[in-house]
């Protein structure tokens, strides 16, 4: 089953109709950034700098502090994670004909890291299909990923000349 879009995919696609998409136009907002709540104080040091870690490297301005709980279950997977990987470097693969206990973790840690970073964003699919929230106007400024649109008469204007290469509109006889 495939996931609703939400109406800003809607309208960034233009696909968006009002018949069928006005009862969702105004979709609910969580309040708050994941980044600017505290964090949790029942994880571990491990899990805290894991935390940290991983917040720095998540898509920006899709995390709302509604999805802490969901969060702070993937940072506690990737931990049982690494714990069962450092265990198993050093254990055996099979012990007494069974594949090892770490194994088993390891795969099941991996499902369930696999189905948390696919609903928080951290896949580049799965960051295909995120509605976000315009970034506060305080953060325009700091985000290396935001895409701003320079007119066509600006570019054209602003772009210095490229040496060997003739102007458009020029004779061909003439070079910089």
């Amino acid at each position: 089953m495939s996931r609703r879009k939400s109406i800003a995919e809607h309208r960034l696609a233009g696909t968006y109709q009002p018949s069928v998409h006005g009862r969702r136009a105004h979709e609910p907002q969580a309040p708050g950034w994941l980044i600017d709540d505290p964090l949790p104080e029942k994880l571990t040091p491990r899990q805290r700098a894991l935390w940290r870690s991983v917040l720095k490297r998540a898509p920006r301005y899709t995390l709302c502090a509604a999805d802490r709980e969901i969060f702070a279950a993937y940072i506690v997977a990737v931990d049982v994670w690494e714990q069962a990987r450092l265990a198993q470097s050093t254990s055996p693969l099979i012990i007494d004909g069974k594949p090892a206990p770490a194994i088993r973790i390891l795969r099941e840690q991996s499902i369930v890291m696999y189905r948390l970073a696919d609903r928080l964003g951290f896949s580049p699919f799965a960051r295909s299909g995120l509605g976000t929230a315009a970034p506060p106007a305080d953060r325009l400024g700091d985000d290396p990923n935001i895409i701003r649109l320079v007119p066509a008469a600006a570019r054209a204007t602003s772009a210095p000349p490229i040496p060997g290469r003739r102007p458009a509109g020029s004779p061909a006889g003439a070079a910089d």
